[in-house]
């Protein structure tokens, strides 16, 4: 029985890259791959941060005792230094 599930398992999965990866013609429009239209390095949603965003330099925060900085990276994670 668990042999019947790896296979169908597997077989869906490699069905669904597939479909994913390929491009379709649904009533004679051109449907793009949605795998590579969904993903998240290189697809649609790269496009919704700019990287070059950058916000204010210099807070002034009620207490504080000693200066803080924050760095953002290249994926846009802060880093903090106090």
């Amino acid at each position: 029985m668990s042999i019947a599930k790896f296979l169908i398992s597997s077989i869906l999965t490699l069905l669904l890259i597939y479909f994913l990866d390929n491009s379709w013609n649904i009533g004679g429009n051109p449907l793009p791959p949605l795998g590579r239209f969904l993903d998240p390095y290189h697809g649609f949603w790269q496009n919704i941060e700019k990287t070059d965003q950058k916000g204010s330099t210099s807070l002034d925060i009620k207490g504080l005792k000693a200066p803080v900085k924050v760095v953002f990276d290249s994926l846009m994670i802060p880093h903090i230094f106090a």
